[in-house]
């Protein structure tokens, strides 16, 4: 009976330890998600979707990130009068102010939907290629696969990670931030 007892509480100790790393995955995925959407402009669920969306077309997320980036840095640079920068956006027949906001820029998720959209309906060629390096920076032939979905593909592929259930929603990555926190102190 002892060893019965002993076996027991192996086991419960063993479960125990095994939800607790997956509450711990879960929180530290959730912190993550956060942090990502942060740095990119974008909310974590933006940012959650949109990797789903990259990964399943051959995109890493550390790709996307950089993508995200450059995207963010070319946005300012053509508003505050670069002219390359602004360029490649007319090139595209993308604008960079908000229609809804007068005076601020467009949102990062609607401006690489808007993109997604142009990219899909220029032939495969150096142009394209070109238009990706200068907007994307040096991964941006890397994101083509991506963007050749378009607006719909896109918006597909976001709603498949959410019906998937891989997007967290707001709470879930304020707790996943929080509970990572509270291991912290």
């Amino acid at each position: 009976l002892s060893t019965l007892g002993a076996i027991g509480g192996l086991a419960g100790g063993g479960l125990a330890g095994g939800i607790y790393k997956l509450g711990k995955d879960l929180a530290d995925a959730g912190a993550q998600a956060d942090e990502m959407a942060q740095k990119l402009s974008l909310t974590a669920q933006e940012w959650q979707s949109m990797a789903y969306a990259a990964k399943m077309n051959g995109v890493e997320a550390s790709v996307l990130q950089g993508s995200y980036e450059k995207l963010n840095q070319n946005l300012v640079a053509a508003a505050s009068g670069g002219k390359a920068q602004a360029a490649a956006f007319k090139t595209l027949g993308v604008g960079l102010k908000s229609l809804n906001e007068p005076g601020k820029l467009k949102k990062t998720d609607q401006l690489m939907t808007e993109l997604a959209e142009a990219f899909s309906k220029l032939p495969n060629d150096a142009k394209k290629a070109g238009l990706a390096t200068q907007i994307f920076g040096a991964a941006g032939t890397k994101m083509l696969p991506l963007l050749n979905k378009g607006a719909a593909g896109l918006d597909e592929l976001r709603q498949k990670a959410i019906d998937y259930g891989l997007v967290f929603e707001g709470e879930g990555v304020a707790a996943g931030a929080a509970f990572n926190e509270s291991l912290d102190d």
